[in-house]
């Protein structure tokens, strides 16, 4: 009997426990996203039509310094420079490096996570052959308050005469593989990640550098270098450098769980 009082009980009250049930579990998934929160994704998309401006229709700014234009096309989700136009030509050496930097700024992120992919090719495109006269670099940089520089990544080649390295900096400590240690043409796929202040880069996935900064995150740059410099009566050139698109993800200083898509 006691059964079935209980049983009638919970028949005429089910609508309440239901409720009740709906309740604690809103509780339960609010109290998880203040002790766990999701980093917001942000995906910052190079690929677009650039207009007249030189400005990418997703908010990515492009500045000149030492260069009068440059070549780009888009192409399967890629952004592949072909060319930058050096102003003026350093005959003699020593001269400063013509550079296309493409920015984007967003809200302050304490921890973050940044996924992408870089190529680099050395083909010389009158003689259709790998050299060594190819002088490029394609160059990250993460940048915080007062535009100090948090992390740098990426592929350098700035010698006439040689192959290019890898190349990063994390909290001011820098690492320079030698030179050649790259070859002609190839691919590497970057991830830089911070929590609390310790800073972790992974290059093809294995460990390339640590260490430790904890400036807010406000600024993504990228910059493909050329230097036309002229030594020993041989002539540099741009080859071709690549860069897939990004995905950062990160969490604000004051946390929130919204997701933002930076294309429109």
């Amino acid at each position: 009997m006691t059964e079935g009082l209980i049983m009638g009980f919970f028949r005429e009250n089910k609508g309440i426990f239901l409720l009740t049930f709906i309740i604690i579990l809103l509780f339960l998934f609010s109290l998880k996203a203040l002790l766990f929160p999701k980093y917001p994704t942000t995906f910052l998309t190079l690929f677009s039509n650039i207009s007249e401006k030189e400005k990418f229709r997703t908010g990515w700014d492009v500045t000149l310094n030492n260069a009068t234009g440059w070549e780009n096309t888009i192409s399967d989700d890629k952004l592949i420079v072909t060319d930058i136009y050096p102003s003026p030509q350093n005959i003699q050496g020593d001269g400063s490096s013509a550079v296309v930097t493409i920015s984007h700024s967003f809200d302050s992120l304490a921890d973050f996570d940044v996924d992408f992919n870089i190529s680099w090719d050395s083909e010389d495109s009158e003689t259709k052959l790998q050299s060594l006269s190819a002088v490029q670099s394609l160059i990250i940089q993460l940048y915080g308050n007062d535009d100090k520089q948090i992390v740098l990544a990426g592929y350098e080649d700035l010698w006439i005469d040689a192959k290019g390295r890898q190349t990063a900096i994390v909290g001011g400590e820098k690492i320079d593989r030698s030179k050649d240690s790259l070859d002609f043409s190839g691919s590497a796929k970057i991830n830089i990640s911070r929590a609390g202040n310790e800073i972790h880069m992974t290059w093809d996935d294995e460990t390339l550098i640590s260490g430790t900064d904890d400036n807010l995150l406000t600024r993504i740059d990228m910059q493909f270098c050329y230097d036309p410099h002229h030594i020993s009566g041989k002539q540099p050139f741009f080859g071709t450098e690549t860069v897939d698109k990004f995905l950062l993800t990160g969490l604000p200083l004051i946390s929130t769980a919204t997701t933002s898509i930076i294309d429109e």
